[in-house]
């Protein structure tokens, strides 16, 4: 019971991390006012706090999902959405693109990238769950065939001249919050030097090598 409770704090951990990293990384494009304009110098370096609003979502928004999808959406994913809205339609990170949680939007773009993006159907076949993009065309999923209860995450090909599916790095992160810690020292550090050290299962720097 010790165990589960230090694990779900380090979940939490990873997920705020990553929200500070995001809102942080972005503050340029989300603060309304200019530099040199009244109240902008004052938000520098705490924007992020203001950008974290409490999010709307339940769990009772994810069980029509998980019923469709036929699979249990992991502990660390739905507590993702559970936190905090995004203020735009994707985490757009640079390396990859995660489904957003504009406020009032009841989940929309994750069940767009679930359940109605060209791929979904087949996707869902292999028990790929499609949650965002890498370079706004490879889908990365939670790949549901390894330890469903936090499962590693997947980078899909779409291979168009032979209408073709496969997964290329089926651990591409070893979870979801490790991917966040990753993106979240992506935002903070300006590369993916420390991924590695972060996530040693990961295999994302080797498709470079």
């Amino acid at each position: 019971q010790a165990g589960r409770r230090g694990q779900k704090t380090l979940c939490m951990q990873a997920r705020d991390r990553f929200f500070k990293a995001y809102f942080t990384a972005m503050e340029g494009l989300f603060v309304e006012a200019e530099p040199g304009e009244p109240g902008f110098e004052a938000q520098q370096g705490k924007y992020w706090k203001k950008a974290m609003r409490p999010s709307l979502v339940k769990d009772r928004q994810f069980t029509g999902i998980e019923r469709k999808l036929k699979h249990q959406l992991p502990e660390s994913f739905k507590t993702f959405y559970k936190a905090h809205h995004s203020l735009e339609e994707m985490f757009d990170t640079v390396l990859i693109r995660i489904a957003g949680n504009e406020r009032f939007s009841n989940l929309s773009v994750l069940k767009f990238h679930l359940f109605e993006d060209g791929l979904s159907d087949r996707l869902l076949a292999k028990n790929q769950l499609q949650f965002g993009l890498y370079q706004d065309h490879f889908p990365v999923c939670l790949n549901m065939n390894h330890h469903p209860e936090d499962p590693p995450i997947s980078l899909i090909e779409h291979d168009f001249e032979n209408d073709k599916v496969d997964i290329i790095h089926p651990h591409l992160f070893s979870s979801f919050e490790k991917m966040l810690d990753c993106l979240a020292s992506y935002l903070t550090e300006g590369d993916d030097s420390k991924f590695n050290e972060i996530d040693s299962d990961s295999t994302f720097t080797a498709m470079f090598e």
